[in-house]
């Protein structure tokens, strides 16, 4: 049993299979429902640390070369690529709200597709530039990928304590958590050795 009441189990989004089990006590005709840990938890937490990697990447990815790309596209000061990764900061603020509201009101697999999708349509955005060579679009696909940095970060904890059994949850957790370092160490090295 993983501590959940049978009623706020029904409620979460979460790939614990459950299975009813009748009490052998005459007294009582309550079901106990025992829950049992499935595989498929180990993809999606690599999936969620994935998406917590590859946001800091996209993010972060042009702040060390920010004079360069600057004048690739032909800008006078280097401000506009450095706000990309501000965008990471302010966007966080005000999202960290949604994202709770969300987690609160909607199922957490409804939120990480939408936020999965949002991330995906951020960095085609950014990806655009290569057809049209104007700068906005990087800094609007960049705002949508920051914008979904809370939803992720958020949902670490959350994620673990409803997805995996007690000897479970530090390991799902320290997975979570190390995918941002990552994501910045990687989005570092690559952009050092592409530039």
């Amino acid at each position: 049993m993983l501590g959940l009441n049978p009623e706020e189990q029904q409620t979460r989004d979460t790939p614990l299979a459950d299975t009813e089990v009748n009490k052998s006590d005459a007294s009582s005709n309550e079901k106990e429902i025992e829950y049992k840990t499935t595989w498929t938890r180990w993809p999606l937490i690599m999936f969620f640390a994935f998406c917590i990697m590859n946001n800091t990447m996209i993010v972060i990815g042009f702040a060390p070369v920010s004079v360069v790309i600057s004048k690739v596209f032909g800008m006078e000061s280097a401000f506009p690529v450095n706000l990309c990764a501000m965008l990471f900061s302010i966007c966080s603020i005000p999202m960290t709200f949604v994202a709770i509201f969300c987690y609160r009101h909607y199922p957490a697999s409804t939120v990480l597709k939408i936020a999965s999708a949002t991330q995906l349509l951020g960095a085609w955005l950014r990806y655009s530039v290569v057809w049209h060579n104007q700068f906005w679009a990087v800094q609007v696909g960049t705002a949508l990928v920051a914008s979904t940095v809370p939803v992720f970060v958020n949902a670490t904890s959350m994620i673990a304590n409803n997805w995996f059994a007690d000897n479970e949850r530090a390991l799902a957790t320290a997975i979570g958590g190390i995918a941002m370092p990552l994501g910045t160490l990687l989005s570092f090295t690559l952009t050092g050795l592409l530039f």
